[in-house]
C-alpha cells in the first residue's frame, strides 16, 4: 500500500473515516461521519439525536495532548469571561476532552477532539465592510477575554518563539524569501518588546467564522498560542485581505478592533512585514505536508508566494490577490 502522503484525497479520507468511527465510540457519538474539511487537519460532522457535532482529527498538527487540553481550557475561559459565540467541547467516557486513536499510517496515535456544531454561514471573500467591522470587534473580545489568563495543571499552550512559530524555514534560498525573513524577524522583535504575551487565537479568518442568528461565532482554536495582540492581528489580515476593496474594508476592521498598529507599539510597516511572514510560514508548512490536495497545489502556491513577496518588497504592502500570472494588482 502507498504511503499516506502518496494516496489520493479519497483514500486518505476513507482511512481517516475509520479513525473517526473508532473515536466516536469513546465520545458516545452515533451516526455516519460526513467529511467537512480535509486539509492541515481533518474534520467530520456527526448528526445524532443530541444534535450535530464536529470531530477534528489532528493529522498534521504538532500539538501535544497537554496543548490540546490547553485549547479546551482557553475556550472554556472565554465562555466564562465574554459573550463570544463558541463551540462547546465534548468529553469522552473517562471525562477527558481528548482521545488519541491509532492509525496504521502514523507512528503515533492521532489526537481527536469533538465540539458542538455551530449553525450558520461562513464569512467569505464577499464580506462587507460591516462584516469586517464585526470581525474586528470579535478579535477585540478575544484579546480582552484572554488578558491575564493562565492554564490549569495538565494543560498548556506554547509560547511563540519567532514569527515562524518554531517551524523551520523551508522556502527557496532566493532574495524575496530571505529579505522577507529579515523584515519579519525585526518586526517580531519589536512587537514582543512592547507588551506582555497572552493567549491569542492565531487563525481568525473566514473559514473559522460563521454568521449565526446571534452574531459572529468563532471556532478552531487549534492554532492558538501564547503571543501578542499585534501579531495576532497580522495573521488575520493575511486572510481578510482577500476581499474586494480590501483597503477600505480593512479600515473598518481596525475601527471594530478599536486599535491601530501604534496601539501595539509598532508601525504599519511592521504589521505588513508580519503579514508577509505569514506567507513564509504557510509556504514552509506546505512543503512538508502529507495532504493530497495541498501537495497538488504546492508548486503553484510557491510561485504565487514569491510574486507576492516581490510585490511587498517593492511597494510595502502584502497583497494576497497577486499571482505569478498577474504580478500587479487588478
Amino acid at each position: 500500500m502507498k504511503p499516506f502522503a502518496e494516496r489520493s484525497k479519497r483514500a486518505q479520507v476513507e482511512s481517516l473515516r475509520k479513525t473517526a468511527l473508532a473515536a466516536a465510540a469513546e465520545f458516545g457519538l452515533q451516526g455516519t461521519p460526513r467529511l467537512v474539511f480535509h486539509g492541515f487537519n481533518t474534520t467530520f460532522r456527526f448528526t445524532t439525536p443530541e444534535g450535530d457535532f464536529a470531530m477534528r482529527i489532528n493529522v498534521n498538527s504538532r500539538r501535544t495532548e497537554g496543548e490540546i487540553r490547553g485549547e479546551i481550557e482557553f475556550i472554556r475561559a472565554l465562555q466564562e469571561r465574554t459573550d463570544l459565540i463558541l463551540p462547546i467541547p465534548r468529553r469522552v467516557r473517562s471525562g477527558e476532552h481528548v482521545q488519541s486513536v491509532a492509525h496504521p499510517d502514523f507512528p503515533n496515535p492521532l489526537p481527536v477532539v469533538v465540539y458542538s456544531w455551530l449553525d450558520g454561514k461562513h464569512l467569505h471573500e464577499g464580506a462587507t465592510g460591516k462584516d469586517l467591522f464585526e470581525v474586528g470587534q470579535l478579535m477585540r473580545k478575544l484579546h480582552d477575554g484572554a488578558d491575564g489568563l493562565t492554564f490549569p495543571s495538565g494543560s498548556e499552550r506554547h509560547q511563540l518563539v519567532n514569527f515562524m512559530d518554531g517551524i523551520p524555514i523551508r522556502t527557496p534560498d532566493r532574495a524575496p524569501f530571505s529579505a522577507t525573513v529579515d523584515l519579519a524577524n525585526a518586526a517580531f522583535e519589536r512587537i514582543i518588546a512592547r507588551e506582555p504575551p497572552r493567549p491569542v487565537h492565531g487563525d481568525v479568518h473566514f473559514g473559522n467564522i460563521k454568521r449565526t442568528a446571534k452574531g459572529l461565532a468563532i471556532f478552531d482554536f487549534d492554532d492558538s498560542f501564547i503571543g501578542w495582540r499585534g501579531f495576532d492581528v497580522a495573521q488575520s489580515l493575511f486572510y481578510l485581505r482577500r476581499v474586494k476593496d480590501a483597503v477600505r474594508k480593512e479600515q473598518r476592521f481596525w475601527q471594530g478592533l478599536g486599535a491601530t498598529p501604534e496601539t501595539y507599539g509598532v508601525t504599519a510597516a511592521d504589521i505588513e512585514a508580519l503579514i508577509a511572514g505569514r506567507a513564509l510560514l504557510l509556504a514552509s508548512e506546505l512543503i512538508n505536508t502529507n495532504n493530497a490536495d495541498l501537495i497538488a497545489i504546492r508548486d503553484r502556491y510557491m510561485a504565487n508566494t514569491e510574486a507576492r513577496l516581490n510585490h511587498f518588497l517593492a511597494h510595502g504592502r502584502f497583497d494576497t490577490l497577486i499571482t505569478a500570472e498577474s504580478p500587479s494588482p487588478a
